[in-house]
């Protein structure tokens, strides 16, 4: 797609780096829940459903909790061109 729109060069690299995404469990849960993709799926079911897939999320999470974090690693593909 890149080398049709007139770029060279183009590379793809996997990219992964440790993330903070909340103080504890229930902060990581809430602020997730507030995200865009999961916000939208979210609002497309009722608010029990939409509170037992959250309890769900924050359970889910209690695993990766350290003092003060819920740590976990991102992953993302860097994509660098020429124009």
């Amino acid at each position: 797609m890149l080398g049709g729109a007139g770029f060279r060069d183009v590379e793809c690299t996997h990219t992964e780096a440790p993330q903070i995404w909340g103080r504890d469990a229930a902060d990581a849960a809430e602020f997730l829940g507030g995200w865009g993709p999961v916000r939208h799926h979210l609002g497309q079911v009722d608010d029990a459903t939409a509170a037992k897939a959250l309890d769900a999320l924050e359970a889910a999470l209690r695993r990766f909790e350290e003092p003060g974090a819920v740590r976990l690693t991102g992953t993302a593909w860097l994509v660098t061109a020429v124009a």
